[in-house]
């Protein structure tokens, strides 16, 4: 081996004790650097927590008293604390006003809300009897209504019982004449005009009627063989049909004063047939005139 080649090889030899010793010492640097952090988390018990962003004051310690502003007291109830002077430098009488104002805060909210309700509670009351007074109003004027409407109706059949009646007595016009109560002109078809006396003329069981708008149909056959002479004046009730259904002798006008005129010329009349009428009137009120004389 010549020169060149052990310098070479020695070289290469020493490269390699180098880079043995290198590893060998980064060993035990690695080794050493790992065995402190080793030590240092069991010295310090592995507290790795971080302190707290703000600072943490301590709770004051001490004994809570009552509050109050004398060495002397008696009884169960808190006098009121308006007026009386606060005690200077008292932890515990500062923290009492401090504490007691989210109860005055609380105890306002409440009487707030009570108010609330109570003004709540009004005005439905009031709306309540504002519809309870329109209701009464409006049953009162339908009460006034139905009132008025029973009054109209009473004045029209009032009304139309009066012209009922009127016509039934003739209203006192000019087409009414005589003296016997009742519609009609009186007296006999072929007697006088003008004349005084409205009999219905001479001879025994003479006839005359009044009864407006009807006319007889059917006469009485009267046969008298008395002494007895006079005008008997007969009220009669006529019927739709033109049945007299009901007589009365001695009305107005009457001279007889027999007790046997009075009742044949209630009998005749109610054998007398006047003609029917359908509109008139279910009970007309009429008259007929028997006037006797001795032949």
């Amino acid at each position: 081996m010549n020169i060149q080649s052990q310098s070479a090889f020695y070289r290469q030899h020493q490269m390699e004790l180098l880079t043995d010793k290198d590893k060998r010492n980064g060993l035990i640097g690695t080794v050493f650097f790992h065995a402190i952090l080793v030590f240092i988390f069991i010295y310090f018990k592995l507290n790795l927590t971080f302190p707290p962003p703000f600072p943490v004051v301590p709770e004051e310690m001490g004994m809570e008293v009552n509050f109050g502003n004398s060495e002397t007291g008696w009884g169960e109830e808190e006098p009121s604390t308006g007026g009386s002077p606060e005690p200077e430098n008292s932890t515990v009488a500062a923290a009492v006003p401090a504490a007691s104002k989210p109860e005055k805060s609380a105890a306002k909210t409440q009487e707030e809300i009570l108010t609330q309700q109570a003004e709540e509670t009004a005005r439905i009351e009031a709306q309540q009897k504002k519809i309870a007074e329109a209701k009464k109003a409006e049953e009162q004027r339908k009460i006034e209504a139905e009132k008025q409407r029973i009054e109209a109706e009473k004045k029209k059949k009032s009304d139309e019982i009066s012209k009922m009646v009127g016509n039934a007595f003739g209203n006192g016009n000019s087409n009414s004449q005589g003296i016997n109560k009742g519609p009609g002109n009186q007296g006999d078809p072929n007697g006088t005009p003008g004349s005084p006396n409205y009999g219905p003329g001479g001879g025994s069981g003479n006839i005359g009627f009044s009864l407006n708008g009807r006319k007889m149909v059917q006469r009485p056959v009267i046969n008298e063989n008395s002494q007895d002479q006079g005008k008997v004046v007969v009220k009669i009730i006529v019927d739709k049909t033109g049945k007299v259904t009901k007589a009365t002798a001695g009305e107005r006008g009457t001279t007889a004063t027999s007790a046997y005129l009075f009742r044949i010329s209630e009998e005749a009349a109610l054998k007398t047939k006047f003609d029917a009428n359908p509109n008139a009137v279910e009970e007309q009120v009429g008259s007929m005139t028997f006037t006797y004389k001795l032949e």
